[in-house]
């Protein structure tokens, strides 16, 4: 299934979660809490890197979040700032990180772990700031 439709299958059942990052708390699995998927017009980022920006939601977003799903990434698009740790683990089918393509600072830690498919970091071209740790731990097919 398209990440789009995804998108807007995952907004319909989520109603007000979809709208934003507000509560800031991280799902009770560790995931992407209700970091958000679309905004009003129901439009999303996509993994895909030619999809436009229109419609994608820009905000700060509170609390730390574990990734380990594609979907769980693309609840994170949009995001500016993220308060705490950023971890992305065990992804192996997902080769970009362009859903973060907004992300300029995270204040704690950025871990990338696991992360088999990985072959760039394209997607955190905007990130200017990491407040912690960078842990970059069996990406190997990691190039750039």
């Amino acid at each position: 299934m398209p990440a789009r439709i995804t998108a807007c299958v995952l907004a319909l059942l989520l109603g007000p979660l979809a709208a934003g990052c507000d509560s800031g708390s991280p799902g009770a699995d560790g995931g992407a809490g209700d970091a958000g998927l679309v905004d009003a017009s129901g439009d999303s980022g996509s993994l895909d890197e030619g999809v436009p920006d229109q419609g994608v939601e820009r905000r700060d977003c509170e609390g730390s979040f574990v990734v380990r799903t594609a979907a769980e990434l693309e609840a994170l698009a949009g995001c500016e700032s993220i308060e705490g740790d950023l971890t992305i683990t065990d992804l192996p089918l997902v080769p970009s990180l362009t859903p973060l393509r907004f992300l300029e600072t995270i204040g704690g830690s950025l871990v990338l772990r696991n992360d088999t498919a990985l072959v760039d970091l394209s997607g955190l071209d905007a990130l200017m700031r990491i407040g912690g740790d960078l842990d970059l731990e069996d990406v190997d097919a990691l190039e750039s």
